[in-house]
Order: structure tokens, then C-alpha cells, then sequence
């Protein structure tokens, strides 16, 4: 496997399709089960399902995360949180 075609790049879009193709690049056994699942904090880009069951949250972001990026996923996780339970 050519390591370079693992690096990020293209558009966030292209980035949700190669996690939808290629789930292990986040984490080995992670199964994506839908695209722009709405919360009340705003839609998940994936949300998905580790080896173990437990839920995931895939917000994709095409440059550098930062704070913000940050307090948005931890929005999705509280809200997806509280939406699960």
C-alpha cells in the first residue's frame, strides 16, 4: 500500500468519500453507518461504529483544525450523546 495515497487531500467531500471507502484509515474496524446525521448541535459528517460497538463522530475538516473545529465535534458528541441515551 503507497503510504501518499493515504494523505489528506481534495475537498471535504472527497475527504468523507475516502473514509467511506477505506473506513480503517480513522480506525481498524470502524463501520460508517450514515452520512450528515442531524443532531441538535448540527449534522455529524460520519457517524460510525468502532470494533467494540461504541459510537463515533467523523468531523472532517479539509485545512488545520483549531479550537473551533474542536468545540464543534465536542457539540456533536454531547448532543449525539444525549440523543442516544
Amino acid at each position: 500500500d503507497d503510504h501518499e495515497t493515504d494523505a489528506p487531500s481534495g475537498t471535504e467531500a472527497d475527504l468523507k468519500e475516502r473514509v467511506l471507502e477505506r473506513p480503517a484509515l480513522v480506525e481498524p474496524g470502524l463501520r460508517p453507518l450514515a452520512t450528515e446525521r442531524d443532531t441538535p448541535a448540527g449534522p455529524v459528517d460520519v457517524y460510525a461504529e468502532a470494533a467494540d460497538g461504541q459510537p463515533v463522530v467523523v468531523e472532517l475538516k479539509r485545512d488545520r483544525a483549531g479550537p473551533d473545529a474542536v468545540s464543534q465535534l465536542a457539540r456533536y458528541v454531547d448532543a449525539l450523546a444525549a440523543d442516544l441515551h
